[in-house]
């Protein structure tokens, strides 16, 4: 905020002070992750999604992610995987307990806006408890090379649901009453 350019009702004015910011962005690629449910219980299942961000004025074209699930999460029996990033994206699941996404594609940004896409598969974990999967920074290749982008990961929380039973003027769902 440049001198002289904050004037209150009063008159006061930043004359001798200003302020500045030092948040920079530095990548134009960038990464995300989700689980859809992020609370489950034990035999249910989340799915998985990794978003793949391009603020690049060209295309992102060729790349690669390997996603690696932490120990206890693996695959759903059934995965069910999709992915919009390209009409010849593969989807791999190297030993059930990683995601791979070969071939990708996403287009440039659009209106100072970021394009992505996204590849989704459903997990189940093996134990109670709580799953952060992580991508690391610059994991994600464009043509065979890693590319500048920040780290990310998601969290997952695997539990008992609570049940709570409710009742009204002494009369229950509950059996037996």
């Amino acid at each position: 905020i440049p001198l002289n350019s904050i004037v209150s009702d009063q008159g006061a004015t930043n004359s001798t002070t200003f302020a500045q910011s030092t948040l920079a962005t530095t990548s134009e690629i960038g990464v995300g992750k989700t689980f859809d449910p992020p609370v489950i219980s034990l035999a249910e299942v989340s799915r998985l999604r990794v978003t793949v961000y391009n603020g690049r004025p060209e295309s992102l074209t060729e790349f690669s992610l390997l996603d690696n699930f932490p120990a206890g999460l693996e695959l759903a029996p059934d995965p069910d995987p999709f992915s919009n990033c390209g009409g010849t994206v593969a989807l791999s699941f190297p030993g059930n307990t990683a995601l791979q996404i070969d071939n990708g594609s996403v287009g440039p940004a659009q209106d100072d806006a970021a394009s992505s896409c996204y590849a989704e598969v459903n997990v189940v974990a093996s134990a109670e408890g709580s799953y952060v999967n992580t991508i690391p920074a610059n994991i994600l290749e464009v043509r065979g090379f890693p590319t500048n982008h920040p780290e990310t990961s998601a969290r997952l929380d695997v539990r008992q649901r609570l049940i709570v039973p409710t009742a009204i003027d002494n009369l229950t769902l509950d059996a037996g009453t």
